[in-house]
């Protein structure tokens, strides 16, 4: 499956926004007239959102970001040191920003003991994550001249249910199913 690159937007709505209260489970916009727009979710299952205000709210029913819920998950291991192991990371980094529409981070999938080293010694798992990322990460270690083995992961990462996303700039919410009340 190749990666995917663009959104599905369902809703957007222009600010600034102000944040004017929120639960676990909905969160109240005022919109630029004034008035207040209520964004609701049912079935949350990750929830990145801070500061209260926002040049624009979007519901998604497709994004990138998603792909952490929706694709098998792979797992690379590198077998082959780098000359700049920190100055590779920066790439990862960068890649899965970009396959994620910068909603992610290396942070998430890259291994969290000392990736640095791995890549140094050239031995060990460096990446867990979305198969659409691996791609992109797959890449960036080819470009690098860096041996690399990926391994789709059997266990099925891959809910049943779709998920669709709530974007506040770079905060968001994922859920079964939002609703706006204006």
């Amino acid at each position: 499956m190749p990666p995917q690159t663009s959104a599905l937007l369902r809703h957007q709505i222009d600010g600034p926004l102000l944040l004017v209260s929120s639960t676990t489970h909905s969160w109240t916009l005022q919109v630029p007239d004034g008035r207040n727009v209520t964004f609701s979710c049912k079935g949350k299952v990750e929830h990145r959102l801070d500061g209260r205000e926002f040049y624009s709210a979007s519901i998604f029913d497709s994004h990138p970001a998603l792909d952490h819920y929706l694709v098998p998950w792979t797992t690379i291991y590198v077998s082959s040191p780098a000359e700049h192991p920190k100055a590779l990371l920066l790439s990862l980094d960068r890649v899965i920003q970009t396959a994620s529409l910068n909603l992610r981070t290396a942070n998430e999938y890259i291994n969290a003991y000392n990736p640095a080293h791995i890549l140094s010694q050239g031995r060990g798992a460096i990446f867990v994550g979305p198969n659409s990322y691996a791609i992109e990460v797959q890449q960036v270690l080819s470009e690098a001249s860096i041996q690399h083995t990926a391994i789709l992961s059997e266990a099925s990462t891959v809910r049943t249910r779709e998920q669709a996303l709530l974007q506040l700039e770079d905060w968001f919410v994922v859920a079964e199913k939002f609703s706006l009340d204006p």
